[in-house]
């Protein structure tokens, strides 16, 4: 039985798909996602043949969720849905390597239409091609993205700045504005990454974007291919932090800091449903040796770091104590206290990775829904780190 995914932040729109779809019930089933971080679990618990998705969703975007699919999930084909439709963005989608596009108000014979063809294609090809860079900033672009943008290629690499989808600034080696750009616009397979936020102030590209483009090809096409065949392609990777502007691009971080980086970004986007639980102070995830990967907290009095810390001390101590007596693992653990309840829960102990989840609530707080939140979100999160 195939398995199409849908993905859009309207109930309404959820639940009259999933009822105008129950006829075709005998050829595929419907599973639905309200945003990108729900569709991204789903995709790691359950198998999807092909992803409806919308591009303006809350917590984890269209955009990101392209960009996780085109890493992670390259055999998967997507139609994309958005309510902000051109020939334009339609092009830019179709070039992204995904099957189709939909604009919105959808119709609903055509939806149909496109999802059988969608789900032959892939029967056929079996995976999609990835992202080009031209398109990728033109989403960036054409959805006010505020990013900063790392490309790597070959063992160089440079930064451009996007503000509300404006572009400020590029850099690499010593260039810097427009030639800065040009030069990374010609780069053949790039791998991009994706820094949420963007540190620079001042305008330095005066040029549009289009024009950019234009001229950065040209300076390809006159270099000629560096590859052996087919269209260049890239990598696209979400960090957490945007670098500093004023840090020249031959002194960025290691390989190391930059994954981790990237884990945090999504961890962060995870993080963010605990949120809802009723009396949430904090939440973090935690090494299996106690290390804070990435936290969030409303109160700026509390020492994530040293919480996590002593409280991972303790649950290795419990885990080990009912092993010690025949209950075999610890899987979750909660310590009431005046001052506030503490949760913490743990990956399989056979598991690739090992690693803790935390959540600090008030003395009121709904401890059985932070459980259980809690619980869903560990296979989610070995999956990322596997």
């Amino acid at each position: 039985m195939k398995h199409v995914l849908i993905v859009d932040d309207e109930e309404s729109l959820l639940l009259t798909l999933q009822e105008g779809l129950q006829a075709y019930s005998d050829q595929f089933r419907v599973i639905t996602a309200r945003d990108g971080q729900e569709a991204v679990y789903t995709l790691s618990h359950k198998p999807v043949d092909l992803v409806v998705t919308d591009l303006k969703m809350p917590k984890m975007g269209g955009l990101r969720l392209l960009a996780y699919m085109s890493r992670n999930h390259p055999e998967v084909p997507v139609i994309v849905m958005t309510a902000y439709g051109t020939h334009e963005i339609e092009r830019q989608i179709e070039e992204l390597g995904y099957d189709r596009y939909l604009e919105k108000p959808l119709d609903f014979d055509v939806l149909t239409h496109r999802i059988f063809d969608a789900l032959k294609s892939a029967e056929k090809k079996g995976h999609i091609k990835g992202i080009t860079i031209d398109t990728f900033l033109q989403l960036v672009e054409m959805e006010k993205k505020t990013y900063t943008l790392k490309i790597e290629h070959k063992g160089r690499f440079g930064f451009m700045y996007f503000r509300d989808g404006e572009i400020l600034d590029a850099e690499t080696g010593g260039l810097t504005g427009e030639e800065a750009a040009y030069e990374i616009i010609s780069w053949y397979e790039p791998a991009i990454k994706i820094f949420s936020g963007c540190r620079k102030k001042k305008k330095n590209i005066e040029v549009p974007l289009t024009h950019l483009l234009m001229e950065g090809f040209r300076i390809r096409d006159e270099r000629g291919p560096d590859v052996d065949e087919g269209q260049a392609e890239m990598e696209v990777e979400v960090e957490m932090e945007a670098p500093e502007p004023d840090e020249p691009p031959e002194a960025a971080g290691d390989p190391r800091q930059a994954r981790r980086a990237a884990l945090a970004e999504g961890f962060e986007s995870l993080l963010e449903e605990l949120r809802t639980v009723k009396g949430y102070v904090a939440s973090a995830i935690l090494s299996f040796t106690g290390e804070l990967l990435v936290g969030h907290t409303f109160d700026k009095h509390l020492d994530l770091g040293l919480i996590g810390a002593t409280l991972n001390d303790v649950f290795r101590s419990t885990d080990d104590a009912c092993g010690r007596i025949g209950f075999e693992t610890c899987e979750t653990a909660a310590y009431t206290t005046p001052g506030g309840v503490l949760l913490m829960c743990g990956s399989a102990p056979g598991a690739e990775v090992r690693f803790h989840l935390m959540a600090v609530l008030k003395p009121d707080g709904n401890q059985a829904l932070m459980k259980i939140k809690l619980r869903n979100l560990l296979p989610v999160i070995t999956n990322m780190l596997s």
